[in-house]
């Protein structure tokens, strides 16, 4: 109870104050009456109470664990595959007003691309060539991620295996 009375104070607070501190390491911009105004560097920024708000993110390397996902190989083996994202921010403004969660965005970039790249390789190619595969990788997410403001150093899968998947629900076609 006193957890969200606290939570409720510090907003309030945080509306009223004039005084915003940017942390070495994070950028971040203005919205004056919820409109893009500009971009801030770390240090106190003055803001109107109620008409600015001011957000802000960490622009130094951060890494993104993606999570697992089964795919099939193009020689039809279900494979599950799971990686992490080192990245950093290198334009704000677009980080954080073109998505609404930036990080995730980032990461459905890179499930997205490892699931093209997957389906044109067999097993035996994935495996073979992991250094290859995961500058491809790399390449490809870098390219899809420089719009929203990130600049991707690498992407590493983390954990290829083979699995054997059973559909125990046999389809069955209804006639009219």
């Amino acid at each position: 109870m006193f957890d969200k009375l606290y939570e409720i104070l510090a907003e309030i607070w945080s509306d009223v104050w004039f005084l915003k501190i940017i942390n070495q390491n994070e950028k971040g911009v203005r919205l004056r009456m919820g409109k893009f105004q500009k971009e801030l560097e770390p240090g106190i920024v003055f803001k109107a109470p109620f008409i600015d708000n001011i957000l802000q993110h960490y622009t130094g390397d951060d890494t993104i664990q993606m999570p697992s996902q089964k795919l099939s190989t193009k020689d039809n083996k279900t494979i599950t595959i799971s990686g992490m994202i080192l990245y950093t921010v290198s334009d704000i403004k677009p980080f954080l007003l073109n998505a609404s969660v930036p990080i995730q965005t980032v990461s459905d970039i890179a499930t997205g691309v490892i699931s093209d790249i997957v389906l044109t390789h067999t097993w035996d190619e994935l495996v073979e060539s992991l250094e290859k595969l995961n500058n491809k990788i790399s390449i490809s997410v870098r390219r899809e991620c420089k719009e929203w403001g990130v600049h991707i150093k690498y992407v590493r899968l983390t954990d290829i295996t083979s699995s054997r998947s059973f559909n125990i629900f046999k389809s069955s076609e209804t006639h009219l």
